[in-house]
């Protein structure tokens, strides 16, 4: 029996195949990810911009067109103007998957290196409100769901940042562990917390283009359609 279990751990971890790790169905190699993404804009917008929160899909019916548009990543940098980064969580199972699929939540820090900008809030995208934090925003970020489970087209919250200057070179924004619990997770739909949770990418503000974006629909198991989008909210 014990090398029966070695054997299948083996198989695990040389094969990709589908295996289960604290919540979310994953492939080997492919777990659930956070990414950063950029917006820029020259002046605080009266409203927020719903596609801060939530990617736009095809008309209803239709899957998202996602497999080969990159994430925005990278954004020019203005003098005296104002970025909005939110976290992009990917590489989740269905939020349908009862073993637990999309996500719930999701904690990570930010850290700042290049040309300096001033950070000026965190806020939570609509379903989501910010955890409790003793570091704070931007090296502590917590957002947790109010509602129901959410897929990768739904971002959890954001952070912004002022370029109080004429300056416009590159500013970049990493991905860290959360300052008050030492790591980033995904809370998947069960509310377990991925052990194995990995970074995608950060973000770049300005300057020439040194960042790669991934494309902006990276899953583990399949592609939720906007059927199943608008059924998270029945």
């Amino acid at each position: 029996m014990r090398r029966l279990l070695v054997l299948i751990s083996g198989f695990c971890l040389t094969v990709t195949v589908p295996c289960f790790v604290a919540g979310n169905p994953v492939i080997v190699t492919d777990w659930p990810r956070e990414y950063l993404e950029v917006y820029t804009f020259e002046e605080e917008p009266a409203e927020l911009p719903s596609y801060v929160c939530e990617h736009a899909l095809l008309a209803p019916g239709s899957p998202p067109a996602y497999e080969n548009v990159p994430l925005p990543c990278y954004a020019p940098k203005l003098p005296w103007s104002i970025a909005y980064v939110p976290i992009h969580v990917a590489h989740l199972g269905s939020p349908e998957n009862p073993e637990g699929g999309g996500y719930l939540g999701v904690r990570y820090g930010i850290l700042v290196s290049g040309e300096p900008v001033t950070f000026s809030a965190a806020n939570a995208c609509p379903g989501f409100v910010m955890g409790p934090s003793v570091a704070g925003p931007p090296t502590a970020m917590l957002f947790l769901s109010t509602l129901e489970c959410y897929d990768w087209q739904f971002h959890a919250g954001y952070a912004c940042w002022m370029n109080n200057s004429t300056l416009t070179g590159a500013t970049y924004f990493s991905i860290v562990a959360n300052a008050d619990a030492g790591d980033y997770r995904v809370q998947d739909c069960n509310g377990v917390w991925d052990e194995a949770t990995a970074i995608g990418h950060g973000a770049q503000w300005g300057g020439t283009q040194m960042i790669t974006c991934a494309v902006a629909g990276p899953t583990a198991v399949e592609l939720t359609t906007w059927g199943k989008v608008k059924a998270i909210y029945r």
